[in-house]
């Protein structure tokens, strides 16, 4: 194929990312290697040139390096998703991958356990380290152990279990909200407690014992 279809590839595979949704170059590069049958090291230096001129018309915006994010197209205007949107997207996915999850006051009044919505939200993320956004109301901190695809729903639960004695807790039986939480997502009593007894204080632990215990 002709070079002049590089730039094209990459423009229609912006095209297709939602707005509001974190373009990352090697996503791109990776599929583009593969389609067009060059090395992947050609790839994401075609990508990342396309992805500048684009972000140097404004069709997307560079938040940090190797991270870009699709502009709306508005009657007022291209329109960006706000800077606390943007840290999430930065902290809980990278190219499809689950590497965070939201813990602390803002998860436990998700989870119905407190009424009180803090001004920022906490994420636990394997990218703490992470250039945020000035003056969002994201923080991240690192997790207990390397967050994936398979984990992250155990952890946020035990992270709220863990969490509990830090905060006024406003409903009635926040051990059954906790329970139903844990049917929904299909989480394993048993992988729950194992995984609290490896990354978590004893306290933390059995009170996840005591939690299922009382089913």
């Amino acid at each position: 194929m002709k070079q002049r279809g590089y730039g094209k590839y990459v423009k229609q595979a912006v095209d297709k990312v939602a707005y509001g949704t974190i373009v990352w170059p090697r996503t791109i590069a990776a599929d583009m290697a593969n389609s067009f049958a060059i090395p992947l090291g050609q790839a994401m230096t075609l990508c990342n040139l396309k992805l500048k001129r684009l972000a140097d018309h404004g069709t997307i915006v560079r938040l940090q390096k190797g991270t870009y994010c699709r502009a709306k197209q508005t009657v007022f205007g291209k329109l960006y998703p706000s800077k606390d949107e943007l840290a999430m997207q930065m902290l809980v996915r990278v190219e499809g991958r689950v590497t965070g999850y939201e813990t602390g006051a803002s998860a436990l009044n998700k989870l119905g356990l407190i009424t009180l919505l803090p001004r920022n939200r906490e994420i636990a993320t394997n990218n703490y380290r992470a250039r945020l956004p000035k003056d969002c109301h994201v923080a991240a901190r690192k997790p207990v152990t390397e967050v994936d695809n398979e984990n992250w729903r155990y952890l946020q639960l035990i992270d709220a279990v863990d969490n509990l004695p830090r905060f006024p807790i406003d409903v009635e039986h926040p051990e059954r909200q906790l329970r139903n939480f844990a049917e929904r997502q299909k989480l394993d009593p048993m992988l729950l407690i194992t995984t609290a007894r490896k990354y978590y204080s004893q306290k933390t632990t059995l009170r996840l014992v005591d939690l299922f215990a009382a089913v």
